[in-house]
């Protein structure tokens, strides 16, 4: 025997209207936020990584510069402080780092352990909103030509 249903009962079952109970227990879509949310934690990480490289990167160019002028102005050590400090911006200007780094101290001093004149020199340079300080001190070889570095 056959039976005749109603239209009512063979209606499929619709997703809407839905209870906020039935909103919240529904996980669609989750995925994808979590996806962008991996996404944006990622390129945070790789963006903050770039910015700690650059600044390492700018540490180390400021030092070998501060070196540089140090040993320019070692060179010319003996023929007294203006001589000196001119040879160390001299070499600042034509090893680039006049763009963006100063001579904020150049001076010559009597160094303790050789008692020979040598020269120290501090460079600055701006990075973002902080400040690199490149310190180097360099003088010429005593008589004799032995250096007492590292002893």
């Amino acid at each position: 025997m056959m039976t005749t249903a109603t239209p009512l009962q063979h209606r499929p079952a619709t997703r809407f209207p839905r209870s906020q109970a039935q909103l919240l227990a529904d996980e669609c879509g989750v995925a994808t936020v979590w996806a962008a949310c991996a996404c944006a934690a990622i390129i945070t990480l790789v963006c903050l990584l770039l910015v700690g490289i650059s600044a390492v990167q700018a540490r180390h160019e400021t030092a070998g510069w501060a070196d540089g002028a140090a040993l320019a102005a070692a060179a010319q050590v003996r023929e007294g402080e203006p001589a000196a400090c001119q040879a160390a911006a001299t070499y600042l200007a034509r090893a680039g780092g006049a763009q963006t780094a100063t001579v904020e101290q150049c001076g010559v001093f009597t160094h303790p352990d050789t008692q020979m004149p040598a020269v120290r020199v501090i460079l600055r340079r701006a990075f973002g909103r902080f400040t690199i300080v490149g310190r180097a001190c360099a003088g010429p070889l005593p008589p004799g030509g032995t250096s007492t570095a590292g002893s």
